[in-house]
């Protein structure tokens, strides 16, 4: 750890708290009498590659444990300022990544990045293939900069093959322009279980999200700018969009493959593409939509031929299986605004 390095530089309230002191930091439980274990670990001003030894460092020059739930519990603080990255951070279970609030830090890929092609990954290594064992992980207040990679390659920001206990707070993606089809990707979304994804603003790239197998997710506040594609779906059984913002971006939702649940709810589309796309054969919603004309695109292509022409704004609209349908699995428009409960 290194004290002082919180204060100097930050008015945030969690950088100038005492993390220190012998009766006042805080001690993990069950570590078999364990007490010099930092659960708190500040990183130098401008040190990259001091986070991936933040995240891993254990007692007296040990590593912490993988999968361990609970037992080595890690907060690493970096302050603001930009960290240059030359190869994949992984996360450990049980550890919070905490940027500074008041002026988030970047963590930019450095033009040699060498190894894997993700900048940072949410997944716990330990658990190889199987992301739905890398459990309580989280990022908050940082920004994620991929610009010297060349926009024509593919690479991935942010590999979030996770499970539970799992969040993203104020988080924002920077790509380049993607080249002739193909780029970078914001976030990837490979094997895992995660619940939520909320508070995330996503520049550039091929794909803004890549649902790229993962069981389930609700995006929530997700906004996506100048992307080719804001969120392309080729694996996956259920994924909720709720209060999505697409900006500028080619086709809003494009679904290739497999035959997921997909819910567009209270989204908003300026100047881009098409809602959503799919070749596959979905079951979808979309609900209260509001869409600008620019530049008077359809609201939905699929599956097969089916086009949902534009329109400012859509009430209510599924295609998907229907009790009582006849038949089952068919377009319907609902003319009414959807019932919603009474705020409390």
């Amino acid at each position: 750890m290194h004290p002082g390095f919180c204060h100097e530089r930050s008015q945030f309230w969690y950088a100038n708290i005492d993390h220190t002191s012998k009766n006042i930091r805080g001690f993990a439980p069950d570590l078999d009498g364990d007490d010099n274990y930092e659960i708190f670990r500040a990183v130098a001003p401008g040190d990259g590659s001091g986070i991936q030894a933040a995240i891993n460092a254990g007692t007296n020059g040990s590593t912490r444990h993988g999968m361990w739930f609970a037992s080595q519990p890690r907060v690493v603080y970096i302050p603001p300022g930009e960290y240059t990255i030359e190869k994949t951070i992984y996360m450990n279970t049980d550890t919070i990544l905490m940027g500074d609030a008041t002026n988030p830090p970047v963590l930019k890929a450095a033009a040699g990045f060498s190894g894997d092609q993700t900048l940072l990954s949410g997944q716990d290594p330990t658990t190889e293939e199987k992301g739905e064992l890398s459990f309580t992980v989280s990022l908050k207040n940082l920004v994620l900069d991929t610009t010297n990679i060349p926009g024509g390659q593919q690479f991935t920001a942010l590999w979030w093959g996770v499970a539970q206990g799992a969040h993203l707070q104020n988080i924002q993606i920077r790509m380049p322009d993607s080249v002739n089809g193909t780029g970078h990707s914001g976030m990837r979304l490979g094997r895992g279980s995660t619940l939520g994804i909320s508070d995330v603003r996503i520049e550039g790239g091929q794909n803004g999200i890549w649902h790229n197998g993962h069981q389930q997710a609700v995006y929530k506040s997700i906004t996506f700018s100048r992307n080719t594609i804001g969120m392309l779906i080729d694996g996956g059984n259920t994924i909720t969009l709720l209060n999505s913002t697409f900006t500028f971006v080619g086709t809003c939702v494009l679904n290739t493959a497999g035959y997921p649940w997909i819910a567009l709810i209270d989204a908003t589309s300026l100047n881009s593409g098409p809602l959503l796309h799919t070749i596959s054969w979905p079951s979808y919603l979309i609900e209260n939509l509001s869409k600008d004309d620019t530049p008077n695109t359809p609201i939905a292509l699929g599956p097969g031929d089916f086009t949902l022409p534009h329109q400012p704004h859509l009430p209510q609209f599924t295609y998907a299986n229907t009790v009582d349908h006849n038949p089952i699995y068919a377009p319907i428009t609902s003319p009414f605004p959807p019932t919603r409960p009474n705020p409390p």
